[in-house]
């Protein structure tokens, strides 16, 4: 009976050692951000309600967007809003309102671009930041200001 007790134990002990090897590996994969999806995924821009993102451009010190306005009315582009994606308020030095705005004319494309500086983002060169970038448009055909329409983008910084 002794025999057989020891040899359970020995079993159990043995499988207690792979599973914790097993369970700091994974410690060790989990902390140098291996599980982190955003880290394969790449680049990915949304799409706008109002708009089709047809090229962008993130660098550290501007985010320059192409746009395509697919409303199939004129609109005028007054201000960006930028901000890191969980963050509950834009900082004031991601968003800017735009000192010339953009008219953009039905079934049209043009370029947005807005300053900022991604330190205040937490971002340096090479990173991949999850964006929450809202534009603020008027319908020059209808009359109606201030519509804004927002979207979530993972992007590089080059």
């Amino acid at each position: 009976m002794m025999r057989k007790g020891q040899t359970a134990l020995e079993y159990l002990i043995t499988y207690g050692w792979a599973i914790l090897v097993i369970l700091v590996v994974l410690a060790v994969l989990w902390y140098y951000g291996i599980f982190n999806p955003s880290r394969w995924a790449g680049e990915q821009v949304g799409s706008f309600t109002a708009f089709n993102v047809m090229d962008h451009k993130f660098t550290s010190t501007e985010l320059q967007l192409r746009l395509a306005n697919k409303l199939g009315q004129n609109i005028r582009i007054t201000a960006v809003g930028v901000k890191k994606s969980g963050d509950t308020a834009y900082n004031l030095n991601t968003s800017t309102t735009l000192a010339s705005p953009v008219d953009l004319n039905a079934n049209s494309e043009a370029t947005v671009t807005v300053p900022l500086n991604t330190s205040s983002l937490g971002a340096s060169t090479g990173d991949i930041v999850s964006l929450d970038v809202s534009i603020i448009y008027d319908n020059l055909q209808s009359g109606l200001t201030g519509k804004i329409d927002t979207t979530t983008m993972n992007l590089k910084v080059a």
